[in-house]
């Protein structure tokens, strides 16, 4: 074998033993993802995608947030807590929020109430950052027996 194809083998086998390798799943890369969140994020679509039973797609559809009024924004902070603006009925509210990361797994949990009332609410979703957007993926069982997922994409400010 001569010299060039050695090297050209060698120089392969390094590159496919490289991209072998699942750096998300690392320890290292866990802490990263998890300082990553942290800061402020507004939205920039959402896509809705229905599964039937045997996970055949069967119907999707994508909003894309371009007004200012349609967006939502993120924010996370250090210590845990994050806030959630958006517009209501014509008004922007904000609602705090607890959250924890466990993985690919983001938990947010909005607590509230007024007046006697009040409301725990819990959102897992499957999270993944990457060229600086934030991907929170939410999938539940559909009434027709099959699997809906919803993505919304949010862009780091």
């Amino acid at each position: 074998m001569n010299a060039k194809a050695l090297i050209f083998f060698f120089a392969f086998f390094i590159f496919i033993v490289g991209c072998d390798k699942n750096d998300y799943n690392s320890p290292e890369s866990e802490t990263i993802q998890k300082a990553n969140i942290i800061g402020t994020w507004e939205s920039l679509s959402e896509k809705y995608e229905l599964f039937d039973a045997r996970g055949k797609l069967i119907d999707s559809d994508i909003i894309n947030y371009t007004a200012a009024e349609e967006k939502q924004t993120y924010v996370f902070k250090a210590d845990k807590t994050g806030s959630l603006r958006s517009l209501e009925d014509g008004e922007w509210t904000t609602e705090n929020f607890n959250y924890s990361v466990a993985g690919k797994i983001l938990t947010i949990l909005f607590k509230g109430g007024d007046e006697g009332m009040s409301f725990e609410f819990e959102m897992e979703f499957e999270y993944l950052i990457k060229n600086n957007k934030l991907y929170l993926i939410f999938e539940g069982e559909s009434d027709e027996d099959g699997i809906e997922r919803a993505t919304l994409e949010l862009i780091k400010k």
